[in-house]
């Protein structure tokens, strides 16, 4: 698994309680955070773990594909 993206509301384990489980797991895991929150609000619920990116929804696969090939080497 190369990038996981998150989506801030998920039910029974959001998106910010769901990041440092992932980072326990794998340390180097790329996480792109996604709501329909805006980014600030997100990153906010987010903070004091490493996010690799935001992603606004409603968003398309182009734009998905776009910012995991940036992501991924």
């Amino acid at each position: 698994i190369s990038v996981v993206v998150l989506d801030l509301t998920m039910p029974a384990l959001s998106g910010d309680r769901a990041l440092p489980e992932l980072k326990a797991i794998r340390p180097d895991v790329v996480v792109v955070a996604s709501s329909g929150y805006d980014e600030r609000d997100a990153r906010q619920r987010f903070a004091g773990h490493e996010l690799a990116g935001f992603l606004r929804k409603p968003y398309t696969a182009g734009q998905l594909a776009a910012r995991i090939k940036a992501l991924v080497k």
